[in-house]
């Protein structure tokens, strides 16, 4: 008997899907079982206070070189008594109060002498600072310019962190909202802080969570260890 092509070609599509019909279910859960006990894919959520300056930095502990770290951050905090409210970033929050009216997006935002200056207008996207004009000056991390354009600027209130131990001013880098951070080669262990020069009035704390992405080998590791498994159950079946 005949059989139209039509018919080959559905009854080889649903043979097809038959057969590996358990393999996302089973190698899910074996992923799932496999990184949870191995705490691939713990998560760690910790508080950073305002109050948190580069002299009180928080240490999130040692981490193996060549490991990926994912961090998300959320909250709002505030660095002068509900009159500079921040994001993680170091946008605002909220409208600004006197004398602190240049953080807003679009004010005036003056040179400072003796370092790079921009065209006078506060560009950062969502407001925020990365200079104080009402006393307290440049933050401890970030390049020390008034070209809010720069991205090398990181403004005040916004979560930064650093691989080194007693970092200098170019050692800190954003965190901001979170991202993928190369551990470097050796290990390193990770601190976080809050980029204010001043910190004593700040009130309110972000919430930082990471998780560790294991180095090339490891994952490489478990991948083999996975798909042996598969084809264990695929003989077994």
């Amino acid at each position: 008997m005949n059989t139209p092509l039509t018919e080959l070609g559905v009854g080889w599509k649903l043979a097809a899907m038959k057969s590996l019909a358990w393999r996302p279910r089973c190698l899910s859960g074996l992923l799932a079982a496999l990184l949870t006990a191995t705490g691939l894919i713990a998560q760690t959520t910790v508080s950073v206070p305002l109050l948190v300056g580069d002299s009180g930095k928080i240490d999130l502990g040692f981490f193996t070189g060549g490991s990926l770290l994912q961090i998300s951050a959320s909250g709002t905090g505030d660095l002068v008594d509900s009159r500079y409210q921040t994001n993680p970033n170091g946008s605002m929050a909220g409208a600004p109060g006197a004398p602190y009216l240049f953080t807003a997006a679009g004010a005036a935002y003056g040179a400072v002498s003796g370092f790079p200056s921009g065209d006078g207008i506060n560009r950062f996207v969502g407001g925020g600072a990365n200079y104080d004009f009402s006393g307290s000056g440049w933050m401890f991390a970030g390049k020390q310019t008034t070209d809010t354009t720069d991205p090398a600027a990181i403004r005040a209130g916004a979560i930064v962190g650093t691989f080194i131990a007693s970092p200098s001013r170019g050692d800190w880098f954003l965190i901001g909202y979170g991202g993928t951070f190369s551990v470097p080669a050796g290990g390193a262990n990770l601190f976080v802080a809050v980029n204010d020069s001043f910190s004593p009035d700040n009130h309110g704390a972000y919430s930082l969570s990471f998780t560790v992405v294991p180095e090339p080998s490891v994952v490489a590791m478990v991948g083999a260890g996975l798909i042996g498994l598969g084809c264990f159950r695929r003989r077994w079946r």
